[in-house]
């Protein structure tokens, strides 16, 4: 850093904390599919249009994570409680439901 000016918003920086108490579920979206992982307890991929469609492979916490998430016909659970059973970190997990918001995996309800 070479000098001049930085500003930080703490406001917009921490809104995501917001979240952790939103309660998430699947969605239950057709055109979504997943690859388990049963042994292991985990998402490997998640599926859209079927096998020919595309994927995005999961890591090991965010398969674990997807794996946690109540299904569609639930009440849902905190993303809060889900980070811990998971053992990922509180925004890792909240900036994952977000883009699988996005994608209409998950569903936040709030």
């Amino acid at each position: 850093y070479k000098g001049g000016k930085l500003t930080i918003d703490l406001n917009e920086l921490f809104s995501d904390y917001d979240l952790k108490n939103d309660l998430i579920r699947e969605s239950g979206n057709p055109d979504i599919s997943f690859s388990y992982d049963v042994d292991k307890e985990t998402v490997n991929a998640i599926l859209f249009g079927g096998k020919k469609g595309n994927k995005i492979k999961l890591d090991p916490k965010t398969g674990r994570f997807l794996w946690l998430v109540p299904p569609p016909d639930s009440k849902g659970e905190t993303i809060e409680i889900i980070c811990r059973d998971a053992g990922v970190p509180l925004i890792d997990g909240i900036r994952f439901c977000l883009r699988m918001q996005e994608l209409d995996v998950l569903e936040v309800i709030r």
